[in-house]
């Protein structure tokens, strides 16, 4: 019995201490987030301001895309982070399109595929709000 005892001790003792770490992965998981994508979306917004052509919104895409791929190559320990994180990447793949298909616009001088692909360039940024407040929920500790 007293053998028993001990290892319910032990068990308890071992699920607390693994609770108390809890706070502190999900503290890292967010910080390796916001490293991950502030320098991206700075970088994107550096892009975007110097250069308003077809091969800028093309390298655009490509770094929407593999800030998504990066996002999405990690384990999250939280399914609420790791959920928020996944509509996030989703988001930034439609960032994608929506750049790549305004550059093919620019590249052929078709103002009206242009006027389709900045109207879903503000529906995806629209979106973008709720879903990175997702992910700021999910970090905050309870």
């Amino acid at each position: 019995m007293g053998r028993r005892i001990d290892l319910i001790a032990l068990g308890f003792l071992s699920f607390s201490v693994l609770s108390a770490c809890e706070p502190y992965r999900r503290a890292k998981e967010c910080r390796w987030i916001s490293d991950a994508v502030n320098p991206t979306l700075r970088a994107i917004d550096k892009e975007r301001k110097t250069n308003d052509d077809a091969p800028a919104y093309a390298r655009i895409a490509v770094l929407y895309e593999g800030l998504a791929s990066k996002l999405l190559a990690r384990k999250y320990s939280s399914k609420r982070l790791g959920d928020a994180v996944l509509d996030y990447a989703k988001l930034l793949s439609e960032a994608s399109r929506d750049s790549r298909s305004f550059s093919d616009a620019l590249a052929a001088k078709d103002p009206a595929r242009g006027a389709l692909a900045r109207a879903a360039t503000g529906q995806t940024l629209k979106r973008e709000t709720t879903t990175l407040l997702r992910i700021e929920s999910a970090c905050v500790p309870k």
